[in-house]
């Protein structure tokens, strides 16, 4: 485990206390702020510094944990610290991509698509964690906005970020691997099961796996589920977010009648080069994807995101994947087996009618 659990990387007492490296502080004015600040911006009526803590801390700093603190898990926590400030904290380890690197990369290529804002980002060496200051995003939590939400609604989200997803597959490599190159951390389709010890990770972080080629993959897909047809991976893997879940996207406020907007989409850790039928098979009735309140299940995201991405032209391989996860823990069980069957009836109708209108119109 760390030395310092992820969940006490940020603390106050007077000032934010951020791992071993930094803290924050406010100030009146732009004229007071320190020689040494490394950025300055405005929030809540001060400007707010950052500076490095000389020498940088050993141990956990005094301080209230708690404060601010929205989540936190074994691996990572984000903080809110002023009205429009937040902090994530990611456990870390050598050849990791870090979420930031991502969200500039995607940044860097394509403006346009509304990502997480960063303020500023590093990796903590000393304590094996990488930080994110980011600006809160704005709009409402898709997941809480979705009980208001009709269904057209829902559609109009999932239509917007299919044009996003669309954007980010023209990005091809010949390897299953992340933007900078490393190996993913992703289990959903990869897998738990790790090809050697050495892929085997402490809890306090995520595991990590080698970078494929198209056969590698194939292949390990193969073994870790004793299937025998595996879909065609093509010659490349294409960039794509395998975790737009209605908890990572922020849109307007729902308005009878009115088209709904996407305004940001935050958390891009899982953002890899996959395989393009993962594209919209990815959108399937299983744990982040449906909405779970009080025990009722609302698929209206999956089942949208999906139509859109098939119509943008993404094959869906649901079918495959209901019999390769077969471990899933989601919509497996009896009380969920109906809304699954209904899903899964629902795509199938979908696709035939996309399926007859092409036909028609050409």
């Amino acid at each position: 485990e760390l030395d310092v659990p992820v969940g006490k990387s940020v603390t106050l007492l007077g000032k934010w206390t951020l791992g071993s490296m930094y803290f924050i502080e406010p100030y009146h004015d732009t004229a007071s702020v320190p020689k040494d600040a490394v950025i300055q911006w405005w929030d809540d009526g001060a400007v707010l510094c950052l500076r490095p803590q000389s020498p940088p801390l050993t141990s956990k700093a005094d301080g209230w944990a708690e404060a601010g603190k929205k989540y936190s898990s074994t691996f990572n926590g984000i903080w809110q610290i002023t009205p429009e400030t937040m902090i994530k904290v990611v456990s870390w380890k050598k050849d990791a991509q870090t979420e930031a690197q991502t969200i500039k990369f995607i940044n860097k290529n394509h403006p346009e698509i509304p990502t997480t804002q960063i303020i500023y980002d590093w990796v903590d060496h000393a304590w094996t964690r990488s930080f994110m200051i980011m600006k809160r995003a704005g709009g409402v939590l898709m997941d809480e906005a979705m009980i208001y939400m009709s269904d057209d609604q829902v559609q109009d989200v999932a239509d917007q970020v299919a044009v996003h997803i669309k954007t980010l597959t023209q990005h091809t490599s010949n390897m299953l691997e992340t933007v900078d190159h490393f190996g993913l951390t992703e289990t959903r389709l990869v897998g738990w099961k790790p090809l050697d010890e050495a892929a085997i990770a402490p809890s306090c972080y995520r595991r990590q796996w080698p970078r494929f080629t198209p056969e590698e993959f194939e292949a390990h897909l193969k073994e870790a589920s004793n299937m025998t047809s595996i879909p065609n991976s093509g010659p490349e893997f294409v960039l794509y977010n395998s975790d737009i879940t209605t908890h990572n996207l922020f849109v307007s406020a729902p308005r009878p009648g009115a088209t709904s907007q996407l305004v940001q989409m935050i958390d891009w850790e899982y953002t890899a080069y996959w395989p393009r039928y993962w594209v919209a098979t990815c959108a399937s009735p299983d744990g982040p994807f449906v909405l779970n309140r009080g025990g009722k299940l609302d698929i209206r995201w999956p089942v949208c995101l999906n139509k859109a991405l098939v119509k943008a032209g993404f094959e869906s391989k649901l079918e495959w994947w209901n019999s390769f996860d077969d471990e899933s823990d989601s919509l497996r069980d009896e009380r969920a087996g109906k809304v699954y069957k209904d899903y899964m009836a629902a795509i199938r109708e979908e696709n035939l009618r996309l399926e007859n209108e092409s036909k028609v119109t050409s």
